[in-house]
């Protein structure tokens, strides 16, 4: 049988051709998945809650530990606090989190104490998210409207999201309010890793 090269060439070029299409293949189906934002909230922290009493205009001071965790759809966060609130009181509550990137949009639901049957969820506009995109880090900027003392207000929340470092501030001032000056200190957190990631 007489030799055939470009037969044989053909045959070793077939496999090739269809790596390298898989492989191209992969790649732009990485390129098109968005990126998945809850990754690095998730995992153990340690810190502390700060609040404005409101009957006494003082600040206050709670140890706190957080547990978030993600959803197996990547869509959501759920939010587990437990709050050393003085001797042998501890409170647990639970959020949960969900931020819809094309949207620009985050709605939160907040059950609460886990022994009260209380729920409120509220959705809030985003910015931030063009520079928060790119590396999963960095600061996100909430906006909406919710009820606070028993009154309707605007909510500013400022989320900072890094390595090792997770804070949370909640500011409100009345609602229909268009002075930025008028927004004032309602809550906030401040949060280290239980254990640093291993990743740089």
């Amino acid at each position: 049988m007489p030799f055939n090269f470009f037969s044989r060439t053909r045959i070793r070029l077939v496999p090739l051709i269809t790596i390298a299409l898989a492989s191209a293949s992969l790649r732009a189906q990485d390129a098109a998945a968005p990126p998945d934002l809850n990754a690095n909230f998730v995992g153990n922290w340690a810190g502390q809650l700060e609040y404005r009493d409101y009957s006494s205009n003082e600040r206050v001071f709670l140890p706190t530990w957080l547990a978030i965790t993600e959803s197996v759809d990547h869509r959501s966060l759920d939010f587990s606090y437990v709050y050393d609130d003085g001797p042998n009181k501890t409170v647990r509550e639970r959020m949960a989190f969900r931020l819809d990137a094309a949207a620009s949009k985050a709605t939160l639901t907040d059950f609460g104490q886990t022994s009260k049957d209380t729920s409120s969820t509220q959705s809030y506009d985003v910015s931030g998210l063009d520079e928060f995109g790119k590396t999963g880090r960095g600061v996100l900027h909430l906006a909406g409207v919710g009820m606070d003392g028993g009154k309707r207000v605007d909510v500013r929340l400022t989320i900072t999201l890094r390595r090792n470092l997770y804070s949370w501030r909640k500011d409100v001032r009345p609602a229909g309010d268009t002075d930025e000056r008028s927004y004032q200190f309602r809550d906030g957190y401040v949060f280290t890793r239980v254990q640093a990631p291993a990743e740089p």
